[in-house]
């Protein structure tokens, strides 16, 4: 609800462990409705944050199946992402899992208008530095047309800009070895020159 949703956060932030334990029992039930839903979303990147990591794992072990979908989704991406801002021992079992499904499919997710950001947080989540590693590595080989994709635009950017695993020099020299006049005057493209500027 418009409004409701609001009321519901607030109640997630009790004291009380008998409300906690209601409400995680509640937004369980409907967890894949509410991570599609606008507002739901909000509340369960809420509950994520606030009730107790064992909320936090199962949740991730019944969204771990559809991950894919949901990180295509408008509003079910940002419940992925906030399982990748957990830190420590609030990390979810499951997360590795997820990690590696949206490592595993890296090329397409990095065009999707969702997916790129989930990428993003995965690859900076510190999971399975290897497979990060070895996900940004296999991006090289595209990393030119994704400069010009009004969505992989953004990724490359991102690895200019976060230097992971590197990714600055390796981005940096495709594009030195790249049509720099083409890339320049295109739409998306020269957003990339910008930032290896």
């Amino acid at each position: 609800d418009t409004y409701g949703n609001y009321v519901v956060q607030h109640l997630l932030q009790s004291k009380s462990k008998e409300i906690q334990n209601e409400l995680s029992l509640m937004l369980e039930e409907n967890l894949l409705q509410l991570s599609l839903n606008f507002y739901g979303c909000r509340v369960i990147q809420k509950a994520i944050k606030h009730l107790p990591a064992e909320f936090s794992d199962r949740c991730c072990t019944k969204l771990a199946p559809v991950a894919l979908y949901c990180l295509q989704s408008q509003h079910a991406n940002h419940v992925i992402k906030a399982f990748f801002s957990l830190q420590g021992d609030r990390v979810p079992k499951e997360m590795e899992k997820i990690h590696e499904m949206i490592c595993k499919n890296g090329e397409h997710v990095s065009t999707h208008v969702y997916g790129f950001k989930v990428l993003q947080a995965a690859l900076g989540s510190g999971l399975s530095p290897e497979l990060s590693r070895a996900t940004v590595l296999s991006m090289e080989k595209n990393l030119i047309t994704l400069s010009c994709s009004e969505y992989g635009n953004y990724l490359v950017q991102y690895f200019i800009e976060s230097d992971i695993y590197n990714s600055r020099d390796l981005a940096i020299s495709c594009i030195i070895n790249a049509p720099v006049l083409l890339m320049t005057c295109h739409k998306f493209g020269s957003n990339v020159i910008e930032k290896a500027v």
